[in-house]
């Protein structure tokens, strides 16, 4: 929902602006674009697991999608 996102966009630009101090924070906005939950299979001897994915862009920088693991996620049948 809109109200999660614009948490979660803020907590991104607050990382991005700790490792790029000098960046334009006009210019370096944010974007959800949404969640996903992934399987990840390893091999065929070791269990799945099941993440839950989020995609984020810069605004500066629309043609990178950004794909990050959220932590503490537990995926329930």
């Amino acid at each position: 929902d809109a109200v999660h996102w614009a948490a979660v966009e803020r907590w991104l630009q607050r990382r991005y602006e700790k490792i790029y101090p000098d960046c334009d924070e006009n210019l370096e906005k944010f974007r959800v674009l949404g969640y996903q939950w992934r399987v990840l299979r390893f091999n065929e001897r070791t269990r799945q697991s099941t993440v839950k994915v989020m995609a984020a862009y810069r605004k500066s920088a629309s043609e990178a999608v950004y794909l990050m693991q959220q932590p503490h996620c537990l995926a329930v049948p």
